[in-house]
């Protein structure tokens, strides 16, 4: 399904709720949950990736950790029980951290799809390499602007024109 099919305009979802009929509500509350509005969406992408970093740390943390058990010169003198309990538990957890990467990835997957069907809307190139840099690269302002040859405030201006048109495109397909 394509993003722009099925999507409500971020200004509906600006306005006063008791404002909008009660018939389309339901309707606007069901596409609000549905679909986000693009700065959203475009954020989204950096949010889910921090998470994947996060979980991939405590991965190799625990992966280090459960090194430490098993080569520790003490285990001889434990109890075998408390010795497998502890390791099980740590690749239990490991085995659960890399599940929800996995969930994490899919949904990375997703929202990036979703954003180059938004980004190939745009005509100009620069808007579209703006915006590719600051979502899907993650780089900072100043580092865009010193690649493209721009200033930290140009650069700003032309991502806050990209959005508006791509705002325009969205409210009108909604």
């Amino acid at each position: 399904m394509k993003y722009t099919e099925n999507a409500v305009s971020a200004e509906k979802f600006r306005t006063n709720p008791n404002q909008i009929p009660l018939n389309q509500k339901k309707k606007c509350t069901e596409k609000k949950e549905e679909v986000m509005n693009i700065r959203e969406l475009l954020k989204s992408h950096y949010a889910v990736n921090q998470m994947i970093d996060i979980k991939l740390e405590q991965i190799a943390e625990l992966k280090s950790l459960a090194a430490k058990v098993t080569t520790s010169p003490f285990t001889e003198s434990r109890s075998q029980g408390t010795y497998t309990d502890r390791v099980g538990r740590t690749t239990a957890r490991i085995i659960d951290l890399e599940n929800e990467i996995n969930e994490e990835i899919d949904k990375l997957v997703e929202i990036k799809i979703r954003i180059r069907e938004l980004v190939s809307a745009l005509t100009d190139d620069l808007h579209r390499a703006v915006i590719e840099r600051y979502y899907i690269l993650n780089e900072p302002w100043e580092k865009i602007g010193e690649k493209m040859g721009y200033s930290r405030r140009h650069i700003v201006r032309i991502h806050d024109k990209a959005i508006a048109f791509l705002e325009e495109i969205y409210r009108e397909t909604a």
